[in-house]
C-alpha cells in the first residue's frame, strides 16, 4: 500500500491528518491547443482581415511569416480559410473574457471570445510558478466550445485542492506595500514578512509565487480578485483604507463558483440585453 503524504503543518493547525495537497494543481499543465501562435501574429491576423493596401506591405514580417506557416495566411496577405475561421469567431463575438495573472514581476493574460455555444481562448503561459523551465512563450489557442471555454479559465488559474485556515484574530491585516512587494518579488528573492503575522499568513508567505489574478467581462459589472499563494490557498484582499489591505482566506471551491457565477451572470446579462 502507498503511504499518504501528510502535510506536516496544515495536519498540527487543524489537530488532524491533513494529505499533503501542494504542487498538485501545477503539476496539472494548461491543456494543448489548436495552435502555438505569438500574441502580435494573433492580432496580426485580425488586422488583416480586409486584405488592404497595409496588410500586403506587411507580408514580409515575422508576423506574417509566422502566420504562413500555420496556415492561416494565404499568398495574398489575407486569411486562409482556417485563419478566416478564428477572425470570423472573434469578430462575430458578441462577449469576451479577459484574465490577468501578476506575479514575479510578469503579467499574463488570457482572453475568451464567446458567440453561443463556440468560443475562442487565446492564453499566455501560465504564471503560476516562474522558478520553473519556460520553453514555450507563445501562446495558446483553443476553438472550442463556451463550457470548455471555462474550464481552460480555471485550469489557467491552477485552482486546486488546498487546506484552509482563517487567521487568529486581529491579524487579517498587512500593509498594501507589503502585499505588492510579495506579489512583485522575484523568483528567490522574498521580501520579509511584516512582524507577528498570523500563521495562515506565515505559511503562505513563504509557500512559492505568488499570483494576483483579475477576471471579469466586457459586460458584467462584477469581477473576482483573488490571490493564489503557491499550493497553500488563495486570498481575497480587500482595502481597510489607502495604505492597509485585509486578507480573507478563501476555499479553492469558493474561487471556482465565483469564477463560474461571473461567466454565467455576464453570459445571461448579455441575452436579457
Amino acid at each position: 500500500m502507498t503511504e499518504i503524504r501528510l502535510d506536516e503543518d496544515a495536519t498540527e493547525k487543524g489537530g488532524a491528518p491533513a494529505e499533503l495537497l501542494t504542487r498538485i494543481a501545477s503539476r496539472q499543465p494548461y491543456p494543448a491547443g489548436d495552435a502555438l501562435v505569438s500574441v502580435a501574429a494573433f492580432d496580426f491576423l485580425f488586422a488583416s482581415r480586409g486584405r488592404g493596401l497595409q496588410s500586403r506591405r506587411r507580408r514580409g514580417t515575422p508576423e506574417a511569416g509566422e502566420l504562413v506557416e500555420l496556415g492561416w495566411l494565404d499568398a495574398f496577405g489575407g486569411p486562409s480559410p482556417v485563419g478566416q475561421e478564428i477572425v470570423d469567431l472573434r469578430s462575430r463575438a458578441p462577449m469576451s473574457f479577459r484574465a490577468t495573472a501578476r506575479g514575479a514581476g510578469v503579467t499574463t493574460t488570457w482572453t475568451a471570445w464567446v458567440d453561443g455555444a463556440r468560443a475562442l481562448v487565446l492564453a499566455e503561459p501560465q504564471n503560476l510558478d516562474r522558478s520553473a523551465p519556460r520553453v514555450e512563450e507563445r501562446a495558446t489557442l483553443h476553438v472550442t466550445s463556451n463550457g470548455s471555454a471555462l474550464g481552460l479559465l480555471l485550469s489557467w488559474m491552477g485552482v486546486g485542492p488546498a487546506w484552509t485556515f482563517q487567521h487568529e484574530p486581529g491579524k487579517d491585516q498587512i500593509s498594501r506595500r507589503a502585499l505588492d512587494a510579495r506579489v512583485d518579488a522575484p523568483v528567490g528573492q522574498v521580501p520579509p514578512v511584516e512582524p507577528d503575522p498570523s500563521w495562515t499568513t506565515a505559511r503562505a508567505w513563504s509557500a512559492g509565487q505568488w499570483t494576483w489574478f483579475e477576471v471579469g467581462s466586457g459586460v458584467s459589472r462584477f469581477g473576482t480578485t483573488a490571490v493564489r499563494t503557491g499550493d497553500v490557498g488563495w486570498l481575497v484582499p480587500r482595502d481597510v483604507d489607502r495604505s492597509t489591505v485585509r486578507l480573507d482566506p478563501t476555499l479553492p471551491g469558493d474561487v471556482f463558483r465565483e469564477v463560474a457565477t461571473m461567466w454565467v451572470d455576464s453570459l445571461e446579462g448579455r441575452r436579457r440585453r
